[in-house]
Order: structure tokens, then C-alpha cells, then sequence
């Protein structure tokens, strides 16, 4: 869906809409809120919706892991141990 801005300049006078369709999709939401930044030569909206009736259906995988780090405060090796197990933990779900 492509989504147009249209705003009187007033949070109240905001609206979304539908780009294709003409349809507001703004209707029952609480707050919108509109961030342009426009750095290196880019620019990103982002777009804060609250409070939006939403229907969603989705699929999801639990994952099962070993949470438990041993590391003792007073040893900086075992701290780099302990951190470095993490920062394998990551590269491996990443991988995923």
C-alpha cells in the first residue's frame, strides 16, 4: 500500500490515505506523528502510529537456547569469555 500525508498543518487536520484508492486509513487512530530527516543526501520518513485497530495474523518459531553465562566480575578474561559467547549466540541466530 502507498500511503499519502495530507495535513492543514495541525495534528487534528492529518490525515492517511490510501494513495491508490483515496480511502482515508486514518479513521479511529489516536495519534500520528511524521518524521522527515534528510541526511546524506537521503531521505526517510518514519511514521508513528497509536492506537490503530489492527487485524494480524502471523507465524512464528520459538527457539530454545542455553541462557545461562558463567563469568566472575573480578575477571576481565572471563567477562571476554562471557562476551564473546554472546557475540557467537547473535552471529548464529543471524545466520538463521
Amino acid at each position: 500500500m502507498r500511503i499519502r500525508i495530507v495535513s492543514d498543518g495541525t495534528a487534528f487536520g492529518t490525515q492517511l490515505v490510501d494513495a491508490d484508492t483515496g480511502a482515508n486509513i486514518s479513521e479511529g487512530m489516536r495519534c500520528t506523528r511524521v518524521v522527515i530527516d534528510a541526511r546524506d543526501g537521503l531521505a526517510t520518513a518514519t511514521l508513528t502510529v497509536d492506537a490503530v485497530t489492527l487485524d494480524l495474523t502471523t507465524e512464528f518459531t520459538q527457539i530454545e537456547r542455553d541462557a545461562t553465562l558463567t563469568y566472575d566480575l573480578d575477571d576481565i578474561d572471563s567477562i571476554d569469555q562471557a562476551i564473546a559467547a554472546l557475540q557467537e549466540q547473535r552471529a548464529a541466530r543471524l545466520a538463521t
